[in-house]
Order: structure tokens, then sequence, then C-alpha cells
């Protein structure tokens, strides 16, 4: 997605008068264009109106100017300490910070709120109801704007000639429609619009508490990794002679060596766990743990996960290997998102490339592969376009772009219970609450670390007697 500035658009603006693209009406002044490091919104609302922008352009341009005063105020926070904006927006300006489009709003940070901007474009002779658009509609169509990210893209380009020829083709079902039809509408849009922000607000928050128990239990291993490492290969070594022990009581006949055969799918399991805590402990030393992807299935349900899994997997490599997607007209944008998506899907059928850890850790689930899917799906529906994808109301009529927004709705209901699930368990996590009691003050460190140079002492007293007395049981010499 190219990102383009008020500046520029500006400049487009002027540079399409002066060649005679647009037709001077007599009223606009090439002096009178605004400064874009200092146009008010009521002046980039007069400009627009001069200029004949159609009302959804010059809606963009300032809703652009108000994001980038908005990135510009989270990084001066950012850097006097006031807020965990990214660094970026510092340094890279509002192209940089695109993460940050879920927060922005019209009105954020003192600028004029949607329905301050619906009077602004009404004291330039009805600039918004000329257009077709009364208060309500117009804050949908604010609302509309930021959530496809038409305030990062150029007013000029194919991205907002779509959007354009969208709403006034929804203008013409409205015009018609009755008015409690067009009321339940507008009421479902506004809901749409709220579940998306509550959803975006529900997955920050669960972000913020996924890394912060991440970071604790990186802390955790990095502060007791090494004791605690030796002590659960010990642990292991010690239920593994037991249950040997044991077994030879029940079947007298077997030998050492038939006994270690049967042991050996316990010591693989238990291999796996501590491969995945060395692991854990090295990444501790190496810094930031990533997140972990969808979880294996296990027996029967495994022919049925292959089988539902070849059929995604295929649908989406139809959709998003790079020999297809080369020869259609995406965006480069596009075409990154759904190189994104081959690569979460696709690169994961070599099993063989990767160890035991990385497949528990990154195999994908089926509702990860629907997911991703969709998403694929939804570019293909918007090729050529740099939109939010998920943002755009689908339906040739109201009923089906009702019936779309219904859909929409319960689908978000969903995720949003999910999410809070999600947030719940990891906010009550009892092995973090645990670890992070562990590590409350250097005398429980001392205290813990005390007590895990005990169990690992007991434990290599107590192995070699069971080993000897093992191989007793086998008729086998002792291990010198």
């Amino acid at each position: 997605m190219r990102i383009t500035p008020l500046a520029e658009d500006l400049r487009r603006c002027l540079d399409l008068r002066a060649s005679g693209e647009v037709d001077d009406d007599g009223r606009f002044s090439m002096a009178a264009a605004p400064d874009p490091a200092g146009a008010s919104d009521a002046e980039l609302v007069s400009f627009g109106r001069l200029s004949q922008l159609d009302v959804r352009q010059a809606l963009t341009l300032v809703l652009k100017r108000q994001w980038e005063r908005y990135v510009a105020v989270r990084a001066e926070k950012e850097r006097d300490g006031n807020v965990g904006a990214s660094p970026s927006a510092a340094a890279g300006g509002p192209g940089a910070c695109r993460h940050l489009s879920r927060e922005f709003h019209p009105g954020a940070d003192g600028s004029a709120t949607a329905e301050e901007l619906f009077a602004l474009f009404e004291e330039q002779e009805h600039y918004a109801s000329r257009s077709g658009y009364d208060a309500r509609s117009f804050q949908a169509l604010a609302h509309h704007c930021i959530l496809l990210n038409l305030h990062l893209l150029s007013i000029h380009g194919p991205e907002m000639e779509a959007f354009a020829a969208s709403q006034s083709a929804e203008r013409s079902l409205l015009r018609v429609a009755p008015a409690a039809l067009s009321d339940a509408y507008w009421l479902k849009q506004r809901l749409w619009r709220e579940m998306e922000d509550e959803v975006g607000s529900l997955l920050l928050a669960l972000e913020a508490r996924a890394l912060e128990n991440q970071r604790l239990q990186q802390q955790w291993m990095e502060t007791f990794g090494p004791s605690y490492l030796p002590l659960v290969e010990l642990e292991c070594r010690f239920a593994s002679l037991e249950r040997m022990i044991r077994r030879k009581g029940e079947y007298p006949d077997l030998g050492l060596q038939k006994l270690e055969k049967l042991e050996g799918e316990h010591l693989r399991r238990e291999e796996q766990e501590a491969a995945r805590l060395r692991c854990l402990l090295a990444r501790a030393k190496a810094g930031p743990l990533p997140g972990a992807g969808g979880m294996p299935l296990e027996g029967a349900e495994v022919l049925a996960y292959e089988e539902d899994s070849r059929k995604l997997l295929r649908e989406i490599y139809r959709l998003t290997h790079p020999d297809v997607v080369g020869h259609r007209c995406f965006t480069e944008a596009q075409k990154e998102r759904l190189a994104d998506c081959y690569r979460e899907a696709v690169a994961f059928a070599d099993a063989a490339a990767l160890d035991d850890v990385e497949i528990a850790l990154g195999m994908r689930s089926l509702p990860s592969l629907q997911s991703i899917l969709v998403r694929a799906r939804r570019i293909w529906e918007c090729m050529g376009l740099d939109v939010n994808e998920a943002s755009v109301i689908r339906g040739d009529t109201l009923a089906e772009r009702m019936e779309w927004l219904d859909a929409k709705i319960a689908e978000l209901e969903e995720e949003a219970k999910g999410v809070r699930a999600d947030l719940l368990a990891a906010a009550t996590d009892p092995d973090v609450r645990e670890k992070r009691a562990s590590m409350a003050s250097e005398a429980l460190i001392a205290q813990v670390n005390r007590g895990l140079a005990e169990k690992r002492e007991w434990y290599e007293a107590q192995i070699p007697g069971l080993d000897a007395r093992l191989r007793q049981l086998c008729g086998q010499p002792e291990q010198a």
C-alpha cells in the first residue's frame, strides 16, 4: 500500500486544475490553496468545494489531515514517555504508523468530530446534503473511510473511485427504501462499527497480556532455567527407572533391552518436553519469544484433519501461489498479503524442514487455515484496490447488504466472545501467577533455587540405586 500524504493530494489537485483537467468555475484561486502544514479542517472543506471535489474526496482530505496530526501528537507523547506508541511514529511519519489506524477516529486529539465535520461541510453551501448525506449518514461515511484505510491513500486513486461508486449505489438504494428499513440499515452499520472497535480493543488487551505473560515466562526461564532443566531431566530418568522396575515385577521374563524398548514411547515424550524447555531457555537467553501457533491433532482425528486440511491447502495454494498471483492485477501490497497467506499455510506442508519443537509451535489448526482462506478470498474480491478488504460492505441490494452486516456482526460477536475467554485465561493462568510469585523478591528467588538444588541432589542420590536394582533384577552387571 502506497501511503499518500496530505501535501501530495493537495499538489495533485492543483496540478489537475492547472492542466485544465478540472473545469474552473471562476471561484477558485491558486493562492487560496491551504498550506498542508497549517491547514484547518474548515480550510480543507472550503478548498474541496472550490476545487469541485467529490464530497467523499474532500472528507478524506480532512481525515488525512486529522490522521497526520494524530500521528504527530502520538509521536510527541512517545518521545516524552507519556504513551507506549511505536518509536516509528517519530521517525517514519504517518506511513510508518498504520498500526495506529484502529485507534484513530474523527475528532482524535482535539480535531473536529464527525458531527462537527458535517456542520463544517454544511456551512459550505450545504456541501454534504447536496451530495445526499444527512448528519447520520455523513458520520457513517467518515467512519467507513477510516475502516477502509482511505485516509492513507490518494484521493485520486482507484480505491477512492471504487468507494465513491459503492457509496453512490448505496445512496440510490436508500433513496427508495422505506424509512424503517433505512433506519435499520444505519443501525446495523453503526453496530458493526462498534463491534469492530470492541474486538480491536479486546485484541490489543489480549496482545498486551500475552506479551506480559511471555516476558514473565522468559524471565522465569532466565532466572531458574539453568537449575530447572537438569532437574526435569533427572525427574524423567527417575520415573523411567521406576516404570521399568514395576514392569519387570509384572512380567518377570522381560529382559533389560525389551524393557528399554517398551519404555521408548515414554522416553520420546519426555525428550520432547526436555527439548521444548531447552528451546525456551535458549530463547530466554536470546530475546523475546515468538507466539505459538495451533496445536496438532492426535488419534483418530488425524485422518479427518488431513482430508480437510488438504482441501483448504489446495484452495489456498490456488489463490496465493506466486505464479498465479503474478499474472493478476493485484497491487504490490495485495501481492505481499497473499504471499503472507501462502507462507503461513502452504510453507508448513513440508514438515521435513522442521524439528519437533517447531512443528509443535507452528503447525496450523483447521480454523487457522480457514481464516487464511477467508483473507485470501477477500483480497481477490478487491483485486487492484488497496483497501481494507474486511471492511467492504457487500451486496447488490439493501437486503443483501443487511444480510452481510448481520453475518459480520454475528462473526464479530463470536470473535469477541472467544477473545474475552482467552483474555480471562491469560489473566488467571495459575502457572503464570505461581511463577510471578516465585520472583517477587530476591529472598524468594534464593529460596526457590535452594529447593531446586535440594530436589536435584535427592534424585542424583536415588537414581544410581534404582539403576543398580533394575540391572540386578535383569541379571545385568552394574555399570562402572
